[in-house]
C-alpha cells in the first residue's frame, strides 16, 4: 500500500515555486540533485516553467499518471488539493504542510477533515506538517524532503508516525 508513496514512477510537486528558498522550490531541486529515476510534475496556479521543466496549473492537467503528489501548499488549499488527486487517481501523498492540529483547535479540525477525506478516497498518506518522504534505492533514488542535506544510501529504514515507529535493516 506505500509502493505509490515510497516507490513512485512519477511525481507531482503541489505548490512547487520558481522563489528560491521556499519548500517549493528546495523539493523540486532536491528530486532532481538526488536524480529521481521518474517522472517530475511541478504544480503552479501560474504554470510556467520550474526548475527547467513544465508547469502545471493543476495536477488534472498533467497528461500522465501521478503516483506521488507531494503538497505543499497553505493549508486552507490542502483540502481542495486532494479532491484534485483524487479526481485525478493519484492515491500516495505526502503532505509537508504545516497549519493543522500543531496549531490549535482549528487545525485539529482540518486535520481530521483531512483524514476523513484521505480514508474516504482509499488513499494512503505521509503527514501533515513532516518532512518529506525519502528512499535512497538507487532504482528509486528519491528525495522529497526539505532537510538541509543530501540523504546517503545506509542500511537502515526508518518509518514514523504519531503513533508508532517501525526500523528495518
Amino acid at each position: 500500500m506505500l509502493s505509490k508513496i515510497m516507490k513512485p514512477k512519477s511525481i507531482a510537486v503541489v505548490g512547487a515555486s520558481t522563489k528560491e528558498h521556499t519548500i517549493g522550490s528546495d523539493i523540486m531541486k532536491r528530486l532532481q540533485e538526488y536524480k529521481f529515476k521518474g517522472s517530475i510534475y511541478p504544480i503552479n496556479p501560474k504554470g510556467g516553467i520550474i526548475e527547467g521543466l513544465q508547469a502545471y496549473t493543476s495536477v488534472l492537467e498533467v497528461p500522465g499518471d501521478i503516483d506521488l503528489a507531494i503538497i505543499v501548499v497553505n493549508a486552507k488549499f490542502v483540502l481542495d488539493t486532494i479532491d484534485q488527486c483524487h479526481q485525478k487517481g493519484i492515491k500516495g501523498l505526502c503532505v509537508i504542510t504545516a497549519g493543522f492540529k500543531e496549531t490549535g483547535k482549528e487545525g485539529a479540525e482540518l486535520e481530521k477533515a483531512l483524514l476523513e477525506k484521505i480514508r474516504s478516497y482509499g488513499m494512503r498518506c505521509v503527514g501533515p506538517n513532516c518532512l518529506g518522504v525519502v528512499n535512497t534505492l538507487p532504482e528509486v533514488s528519491m528525495d522529497g524532503c526539505f532537510a538541509e542535506s543530501l540523504p546517503e544510501r545506509g542500511h537502515i529504514g526508518l518509518f514514523l508516525n504519531q503513533a508508532h515507529w517501525a526500523a528495518v535493516s
